[in-house]
């Protein structure tokens, strides 16, 4: 199983939300378009999503959407994974992901569990994934591999700021094209 792990873009501070509901923080403008340059980076790199599996939180789940969202066809399915909320368990999200028929998964979550778990993954719980806000990682546990702890080999790890220079790179290429 190959997996990507994405942490969510940035949300709305607990303050701006009436009930102060953690789970209800939606993403910002500026969480909207690290979405849109963390996926234009994801398919310059020629990367699959596969399955997308999401924390029920909303600013989890509109990441996801939006990712696929500026997906190309034929669309990843997104599925909702209560383990992934904050505070999950990693031995119940890998069960959650041997139950999926996919060979390329990507897990939409928070810190610090996604440091956790890509630790964990990779075998040391020393070496916790540090995400930022739509940071992503690809772990490779074998084609045929199963995840678990020290199964994985980080492949990549991906900043924003990275994310954000493939963006824009794009961008003047397909500027200077036009002009051209």
């Amino acid at each position: 199983m190959q997996i990507c792990l994405i942490r969510h873009a940035e949300a709305e501070t607990i303050d701006l939300i009436a009930d102060h509901d953690d789970s209800k923080r939606a993403l910002t403008s500026k969480g909207l378009q690290e979405c849109d340059a963390l996926a234009s980076a994801l398919k310059k790199g020629g990367i699959e999503l596969g399955t997308i599996v999401s924390s029920p939180y909303l600013r989890t789940l509109q990441t996801a959407e939006r990712l696929r969202e500026r997906w190309h066809t034929p669309l990843p399915q997104t599925i909702l994974c209560d383990h992934l909320a904050p505070c999950g368990n990693v031995k119940e999200i890998r069960d959650f992901l041997l139950s999926l028929e996919s060979k390329i998964v990507t897990v939409v979550g928070h810190m610090p569990d996604l440091a956790i778990l890509g630790g964990w993954l990779i075998g040391s719980k020393k070496s916790q994934l540090l995400f930022e806000k739509s940071g992503a990682a690809w772990i490779d546990c074998g084609d045929e591999g199963k995840p678990g702890k020290g199964k994985g080999r980080l492949t990549w790890f991906l900043t924003p700021a990275w994310c954000q220079v493939i963006s824009q790179s794009e961008i003047s290429s397909l500027e200077q094209s036009i002009s051209g």
